[in-house]
């Protein structure tokens, strides 16, 4: 499971947003969101579901149906506004990606010299 919910989706949830800007205060199915931005649904459904500092889940209405809608603090914000906070948190979750990575490298190097036969180097 990828554990970042931004990182390489910046785009595809700018335009999910863009989405929900153009229609305030109106809850939205995710097939309506894919048809007007052009995503898949599969992909507008994950990244409803795994962005709820953007996106809140209506309760289901009478007919079944899940809606979705920007959260109240996103509402009052601008779009550059949203922008930036999807920014910091990509570059947030990229600076997460890269120490981890430099985690497992070092460990790696500390594991390969530690087992090192440094004794052919010796002389007898």
């Amino acid at each position: 499971m990828w554990p970042f919910r931004y990182l390489g989706q910046q785009q595809k949830i700018m335009r999910i947003y863009k989405c929900f800007a153009q229609t305030p205060r109106q809850a939205l199915h995710p097939i309506e969101v894919s048809r007007k931005t052009g995503l898949s649904l599969a992909g507008v459904n994950e990244r409803l579901e795994h962005t709820p500092e953007l996106f809140v889940k209506i309760p289901k209405r009478s007919d079944g149906l899940t809606r979705y809608r920007l959260t109240s603090p996103v509402q009052a914000q601008s779009e550059a506004q949203v922008e930036a906070h999807v920014h910091r948190t990509v570059r947030t979750e990229q600076l997460t990606l890269y120490t981890v990575l430099l985690m497992v490298i070092s460990m790696i190097a500390v594991a390969l010299v530690v087992g090192f036969p440094w004794s052919m180097f010796v002389p007898d």
